[in-house]
């Protein structure tokens, strides 16, 4: 009996799964910048964003194979961010950069996977569709670190900008991801204009893809419920007829 319990109540909350990673993103988006302006509150968006990768490990926990894997990957990276954290070394940024561009790129295969084989569009189908786009731009933001410390020059930014590097190239990666683009920071390499080509196109065909896909599911279900209601319809009136000429006999 408390097995069956607990069954169900996992049952329930894991429907809100997908919510719940969304709007601790949308926070940490909204709130993080303005925490940035205070050192002492730092500590506040490094506690938040790790609540955003234990979010999304619990997001994926839909199979044993999915969470045991999210757990390889989301553990090791959630050490390197806070040993980043407390020994503000430049390698240990280094190493959690990559770690999160594997964990990122593996929850949003599983998002996709997720979304291309739902039946129909519901909301948990939209939630995962903006999740996976926002961890894109996170994935690829921790790129765009990784490349800059290996060459400095790889981008043109200004010192200020440089004291900050992670939050500015999540910044600029969200905006090459839109494709908004304001110009403030460059790519001057080769390897930098590719990968900032390539976010960029990344994000127009997820959007283009994604809502055909979307659009095509709910006029498949729309179509398929019409059937049914037609059919039912169709049956309550054979019925009715059936029953009208017993009564004239």
């Amino acid at each position: 009996m408390p097995i069956a319990i607990f069954r169900h109540i996992l049952k329930e909350t894991s429907k809100g799964r997908f919510l719940f990673l969304l709007v601790t993103i949308l926070i940490f988006l909204g709130v993080a910048p303005f925490l940035a302006e205070y050192v002492h509150l730092l500590l506040l968006a490094d506690i938040f964003f790790s609540i955003i990768l234990l979010a999304a490990i619990y997001a994926v926990s839909e199979s044993r194979r999915q969470t045991m894997t999210a757990l390889i990957l989301g553990v090791p990276m959630l050490a390197a961010l806070w040993l980043k954290i407390m020994y503000r070394s430049e390698w240990m940024m280094v190493a959690s950069s990559v770690l999160i561009i594997l964990f990122f790129a593996y929850i949003v295969v599983i998002l996709l996977k997720f979304i291309f084989n739902a039946p129909r569009v519901s909301r948990n189908v939209i939630y995962a569709s903006i999740i996976a786009y926002l961890l894109i731009g996170f994935a690829w933001g921790s790129l765009f670190t990784v490349i800059h410390h290996f060459d400095p020059r790889t981008f043109d930014i200004s010192d200020f900008q440089i004291e900050r590097v992670e939050a500015v190239f999540m910044y600029f990666s969200f905006v090459t991801l839109t494709t908004l683009g304001y110009g403030d920071i460059s790519p001057l390499t080769s390897h930098a204009y590719s990968f900032a080509v390539l976010e960029a196109i990344i994000g127009q065909l997820y959007l283009t893809v994604l809502v055909a896909r979307l659009v095509g599911l709910h006029i498949a279900h729309s179509t398929d419920r019409g059937r049914s209601e037609n059919a039912g319809s169709k049956q309550n009136a054979d019925g009715d007829s059936a029953q009208n000429e017993n009564k004239d006999r």
